[in-house]
């Protein structure tokens, strides 16, 4: 892959909201650091995309206009591994019952499951449960290691719905992860009990990154590259971790596939962006039955109707 680097420098309060824009306009991945010289108050933006991705001058214009995002450089480079560096400093970390690590696997594979891990896949599920240090709780240990598909838990969107799973009992029921990216969010819930969970993307190389997921953790989503319209059952719960750019037009399908007295989570939106979601026609009806905060970025609990 044929890879272009375009740097931006932008005021620090704006980083997420550039990021999100990025993400939209088909960023393979974003690299934010302090640069020699920039003054206080304002960080750099490295997003790579692929070549064959063409951003249009008055997508350049919009971002320095609403955000004062300024293009400061264009470079070609090299195709590399990008999340190599990271896999190889980052460490295991702990979002509600959940350990997930983020590292490279050992060669030797995913170890056995544990017959002391509760999961939804029939048998035990996943990978050894730990005890937590001083509470004695026990965690579900997930391998999700760090690659292009979205999803180790290291951003605000995925620790919120990853906290709101941690406090769900879902045995008996089902659930679809929308977008599901590394497939994160729907070993997840097979954790936390569900009987059948179906996760979907619209990326084939997400898929594809998901299920060698499944074989780390010995869980086992069912999975499809496609989007939602295409769904016939409906769910008790309803996952969607995207961008609201990515999936609002899709919000009709998606409530469809709610059963009535149905939850919907909805994360990957910035606090600044609630209302407009809210507000959609789709999801209108449904009843917000609550919502939780971290850093800049918002998730929804959406209830529909019985």
């Amino acid at each position: 892959m044929d890879v272009r680097r375009l740097t931006f420098r932008v005021p620090a309060a704006r980083e997420d909201e550039v990021a999100a824009e990025l993400w939209v306009l088909g960023t393979d991945g974003i690299q934010v650091r302090l640069a020699a010289g920039e003054s206080a108050g304002e960080e750099v933006l490295d997003a790579y995309f692929d070549k064959s991705v063409r951003i249009a001058a008055e997508d350049l214009d919009r971002l320095r206009a609403r955000y004062g995002a300024e293009l400061i450089q264009a470079v070609d480079v090299e195709p590399q591994d990008w999340l190599a560096a990271y896999r190889a400093l980052c460490e295991p970390m702990t979002i509600g019952p959940f350990r997930i690590d983020p590292r490279e696997p050992e060669p030797c594979g995913p170890r056995a499951p544990s017959p002391g891990l509760a999961a939804g896949s029939g048998d035990a599920g996943g990978e050894a449960a730990d005890r937590a240090g001083g509470g004695g709780g026990v965690y579900h240990s997930l391998r999700i290691p760090a690659r292009n598909a979205f999803g180790t838990g290291s951003h605000e969107s995925t620790r919120l719905l990853l906290e709101e799973l941690g406090e769900l009992d879902l045995a008996g029921r089902s659930v679809l992860d929308v977008g599901t990216g590394s497939g994160i969010l729907a070993f997840a819930a097979l954790c936390r009990g569900a009987r059948t969970v179906a996760a979907l993307d619209p990326d084939v190389g997400a898929v594809v990154t998901a299920r060698d997921n499944t074989r780390l953790n010995a869980l086992a989503p069912h999975l499809f590259a496609g989007r939602v319209d295409a769904l016939s059952g409906r769910f008790d719960v309803v996952l969607v971790n995207i961008l609201p750019q990515r999936w609002l037009d899709e919000a009709p399908a998606v409530v469809r596939t709610l059963r009535p007295g149905g939850s919907l989570y909805v994360s990957g939106l910035l606090e600044s962006e609630r209302d407009q979601v809210r507000a959609t026609p789709a999801l209108a009806p449904l009843e917000l039955r609550s919502s939780r905060t971290l850093g800049d970025w918002t998730a929804l609990h959406l209830l529909r109707p019985e």
